[in-house]
């Protein structure tokens, strides 16, 4: 029996730390293949979490789809790091003034 718990353990803890290679390996392609920069580490950490929530909803979406319960895919691009209010006010800014 201990030989069990110790073999799970040690299962575990690889397959955690090969997840967590994986992950940082998006992570870098995503980075290197949209040429991203972040100011420090902290901007960066939390840009990457930013990241992997969009990655996971865009995940459950195309579940969705391939269910045939929405219409359309999602995907990744270089905006996957920001919140979708972010977006919005980057991309979706245009005021009217003219009057």
């Amino acid at each position: 029996m201990k030989i069990l718990v110790v073999l799970l353990t040690v299962l575990v803890a690889v397959n955690t730390r090969d997840l967590f290679k994986h992950i940082q390996e998006e992570w870098d392609t995503f980075k290197l293949e949209y040429e991203k920069t972040y100011e420090n580490e902290e901007e960066e950490r939390n840009r990457m979490m930013i990241f992997l929530s969009n990655k996971y909803r865009v995940y459950k979406h195309n579940q969705l789809f391939e269910r045939g319960q929405v219409t359309f895919r999602l995907g990744l691009n270089k905006y996957s790091d920001m919140f979708h209010d972010e977006f919005v006010r980057t991309l979706n800014g245009f005021k009217n003034t003219a009057k």
